[in-house]
């Protein structure tokens, strides 16, 4: 099992608002002053944040900027291609 072994992140919740560049499991995300929330790309809806990670919380990661996975409740169950959901 060696050979596929690969690093991974333990995420740790706090009780608390973490701000809007903090890190969260659900929420709010941060968007950029004008961006558009996140939509899915086969049915149009608002995608629910999953997740948003500060990359300045993980030594193993660059010391800047945010990690954010979108995903569609109402597709997302039923396709098994990236349409109904963003990670950037």
């Amino acid at each position: 099992l060696e050979d596929t072994e690969r690093p991974t992140w333990l995420l740790e919740t706090k009780a608390g608002d973490p701000g809007p560049l903090g890190s969260s499991l659900g929420g709010t995300p941060y968007l950029e002053p004008g961006e558009a929330w996140p939509t899915c790309k086969t049915c149009r809806e608002a995608m629910p944040l999953v997740a948003q990670v500060a990359l300045s919380s993980r030594r193993e990661a660059p010391n800047h900027g945010l990690l954010q996975l979108f995903h569609c409740q109402r597709c997302g169950p039923y396709r098994d291609d990236a349409q109904s959901m963003l990670l950037r």
